[in-house]
């Protein structure tokens, strides 16, 4: 009898034991299950910052190019700056000699040489003197104006 009660306790045990590895089993499962779905959320995530990475990386480059582009308009726009202020600086000296050759103010030389259209009549309404110079003549931009101070210059 006491083979059978020691059996008995020894059966007890073994299903306390299978129990117990049970709830184990169903406690690591949960476990594993929660895991796994925080593996997914956190690989969605890396998968949503590499795609804002790609996009701000695009967005570098396209700034990049941008500033290059605006670096080379840069440039472009000091060369031009610099040829006009030359131009300037040379119709300065033109407009002075001809001011000394024909004795007349800078206003009153620049009514011969006037950006738009220019009559005769236009010209003696300014009251430009004739047989001067070619009161008639006139030019609708600054390297015109250039080249008019120089013929009127070289005549």
């Amino acid at each position: 009898m006491s083979k059978k009660f020691s059996c008995l306790r020894e059966g007890k045990i073994n299903e306390e034991l299978m129990a117990d590895l049970e709830n184990e089993n169903f406690t690591q499962r949960k476990l594993t299950a929660r895991l796994q779905q925080e593996i997914e959320l956190k690989n969605k995530a890396v998968a949503e910052f590499k795609a804002e990475v790609h996009g701000l990386k695009q967005e570098l480059a396209a700034q990049r190019a941008g500033m290059t582009e605006l670096e080379t308009d840069f440039r472009e726009n000091q060369a031009k700056m610099a040829s006009l202020q030359k131009i300037h600086n040379q119709t300065k000296v033109y407009l002075e000699q001809l001011q000394a050759r024909v004795g007349f103010s800078s206003d009153e030389v620049w009514q011969y040489v006037t950006v738009g259209m220019c009559s005769p009549q236009a010209a003696t309404n300014l009251k430009i003197p004739p047989n001067t110079a070619p009161y008639w003549l006139c030019c609708t931009a600054i390297p015109l104006c250039f080249e008019t101070l120089k013929i009127l210059f070289s005549e």
